[in-house]
């Protein structure tokens, strides 16, 4: 067993996918002596299997970027998936990321090796100018950055099956990161007499510096042409390094040479944050609005005005965002730099008898929109002096799913009216009749497709630092008085909370005084499908991949965290926004709700932010988990107003207070 020389590794930014697999071909040798020599048998080199032509039968290095297009789209889409519908729906949705961060290369070959020629200590380095040497068996190769510079070594072990050479890594690789897998000819084949592995005429061709064209070789057409031309191209700069090496390793001296990209994994959404804010700077998506006053009559009807004592004014209106998804919930490859908009309404309720205010962003659950935050605006107004804004999500309030169930991204006010509300206020006691809130409201959040829930949770996010930053660029609201940016508080209900969290780790300003009020926080994606309203589960299963059942869906839901939504996972925020709030000295403190283990989120679920957070116990205050239909709104147990009240006093104390413990009412 060979092991690769060792080199830090370094995460790249995300680039597009490119790959290489080398061919193999077959020499011929023959012995002269005599007028008439005897036939010399032909002897087989052993070389490296490449078919370039078809992209699901080709005997190729793996994984590769080879069968990927020209825009960078992955060409097997189309190739035989797994016959388990869990495993099919994954694969699937990984063949457009790349190759898995666990990959090992595997280099399959057309003979046998010696395996003992496969050992090697040879000393080998990237860097130009050290002592000669003989050939190492393999190289790993990581590039980080762009042309020459950034290459560093890989440390993997080398082994042979009987069929093929393989690298493994001796640790996962980095996320959106190309990869060059090298293996030379130093290793020779088990003929008689032993030889080094063969060139094929493929190989030679891709280590070559002439552009690549159907012929080239015997049985090479068009497609194939264009694919290894794209790989010879990618592959100069790699080759440019190993020719400078210690020793250099020429063209001449590989038998293999294949590239292959690994999975974008976080880098989808630090690629989404970063066009966000390069997508601001160039003024492509600015943070237009526009509001109206609404009469408290018409936010509280038939109730009385002491109800909103407290509030100077209530404002309704739209705030221009970047729209993100396409019509299969996909994130579309243009958004940063084709400017289309979706409008995300809001409500903000702003408190009287202060000059200057801090700012609760209220980011509604299931069930719930923009309207709710009429609920928390007269409590904070009075008590902490803050202004409630509270947003539509996708899918949520306003953007509910229609009809045709597809969640609406630009309404018109008669399209939202005509909305399913068959109830009286959705639980909310404080509204007699219809509160203006689809009864479907959440519902589709959290689409079935494994792509469309990773990028749905993306555009979540973006969406949620879009409103932050506006804050940001105070007045944009036109509010009367000033936001006090030192003040600001996220409280985010049941499903929203992990995209909340997200948000705040990527905001661009230092949140100073930092409130994280996440009911069901702290909870896996896996947790609040499984265990959140039945018309949540209902709208997954709808829109979920072929084969997908009740019967394997903690299953299918198991395999897309492990992969897909692993890096969306509040568990990942943890370390990041830890270092963020210490850096930027945020107080930070959160408010949970202890929840019915029967039915939503367990508590042990909820937990689960609060440990990544690093939050003192006495920084976490529970609310009693016996009225906790996923927050202030609506107890199962009759509605109780104490228990109601109790809630709105709780998130308005803990904003104010600076993280008080409270002990829960009795029943």
């Amino acid at each position: 067993m060979t092991k690769l020389s060792p080199l830090s590794a370094n995460l790249a930014r995300p680039r597009a996918p490119l790959w290489i697999p080398v061919a193999l071909g077959i020499t011929a040798a023959r012995c002269g002596g005599g007028e008439e020599p005897p036939p010399t048998p032909e002897v087989k080199v052993t070389t490296v299997l490449i078919t370039p032509s078809d992209p699901c039968s080709a005997n190729t290095p793996t994984p590769t970027d080879l069968f990927f297009d020209a825009s960078g789209a992955p060409e097997t889409l189309g190739c035989t998936l797994p016959t388990d519908p869990v495993e099919a729906a994954v694969t699937l949705a990984q063949r457009h990321d790349g190759a898995p961060v666990t990959s090992e290369v595997r280099i399959p070959l057309t003979g046998t090796l010696n395996p003992l020629t496969l050992s090697s200590t040879a000393a080998f380095s990237l860097e130009p100018g050290g002592a000669a040497g003989d050939l190492p068996t393999a190289v790993l190769m990581q590039h980080v950055g762009t042309g020459t510079a950034g290459w560093s070594l890989v440390d993997a072990s080398v082994t042979y099956d009987g069929t093929a050479v393989r690298m493994r890594p001796t640790r996962p690789l980095a996320y959106a990161t190309t990869y060059v897998a090298v293996l030379t000819r130093a290793p020779k084949d088990t003929e008689t007499p032993p030889g080094r592995l063969g060139q094929s005429k493929a190989t030679e061709a891709l280590v070559g510096s002439t552009a690549i064209a159907a012929g080239r070789y015997e049985g090479l057409d068009a497609e194939g042409a264009a694919r290894l031309e794209r790989m010879r191209a990618a592959l100069a700069p790699a080759l440019e390094v190993l020719a400078q090496a210690s020793p250099p390793v020429t063209g001449a001296d590989i038998a293999s040479i294949h590239a292959f990209t690994t999975e974008l994994g976080d880098q989808h959404l630090k690629g989404a944050v970063d066009t966000y804010f390069t997508a601001i700077d160039d003024g492509r998506y600015t943070y237009t609005q526009t509001n109206r006053v609404v009469p408290f009559s018409e936010v509280y009807p038939g109730l009385p005005a002491v109800v909103w004592e407290g509030l100077g004014e209530i404002r309704a209106g739209t705030l221009k965002a970047p729209k993100l998804l396409d019509e299969q919930g996909h994130l579309r490859p243009d958004w940063g730099t084709r400017s289309e908009t979706i409008d995300i309404p809001f409500t903000l309720t702003i408190p009287s008898r202060v000059n200057r205010y801090g700012v609760a962003l209220f980011i509604p659950g299931f069930g719930r929109g923009a309207l709710d935050g009429r609920a928390l605006g007269p409590v904070l107004g009075d008590s902490a002096g803050t202004a409630v804004l509270t947003i539509d999500l996708r899918c949520h309030g306003a953007r509910s799913p229609g009809a045709d169930g597809v969640c609406g991204e630009d309404r018109n006010a008669q399209e939202v009216a005509e909305l399913t509300d068959d109830h009286a206020n959705n639980g909310n006691p404080e509204i007699n009749g219809a509160d203006g809130i689809p009864d479907a409201s959440g519902a589709g959040f959290f689409p079935g497709d494994p792509r469309a829930l990773r990028d749905s949770q993306i555009a979540a996010i973006i969406e949620i630092i879009h409103v932050l930053e506006a804050l940001r660029h105070g007045g944009l609201f036109e509010a009367p008085v000033d936001i006090n940016l030192n003040q600001i508080h996220v409280v985010a209900q049941g499903h929203a909370a992990p995209a909340a969290v997200g948000a705040v780790d990527h905001v661009s300003f230092p949140l100073t005084t930092l409130t994280l009020q996440t009911p069901s926080g702290g909870a896996g994606y896996k947790d609040l499908i499984l265990g959140g309203p039945e018309d949540e589960k209902t709208a997954f299963m709808a829109s979920a991949p072929a084969g997908i059942t009740a019967a394997n869906l903690s299953n299918y839901l198991d395999r897309l965290q492990d992969t897909l939504l692993k890096p969306l996972d509040v568990d990942a925020w943890g370390d990041s926004l830890q270092v963020k709030l210490r850096l930027t000295g945020t107080r930070t403190r959160m408010l949970m709700n202890t929840g019915r283990v029967t039915q939503y989120v367990s508590q042990t679920a909820r937990t689960n932010l609060k440990d990544a957070l690093g939050l003192d116990a006495n920084h976490v205050s529970q609310h009693n988990g016996a009225c906790d239909d996923f927050f202030i709104f609506t107890c199962t147990l009759g509605d109780n107003p104490a228990w109601l009240e109790e809630a709105k006093g709780q998130i308005a104390s803990f904003i104010s207070s600076g993280g008080v413990t409270f002990s829960p009412p009795a029943p």
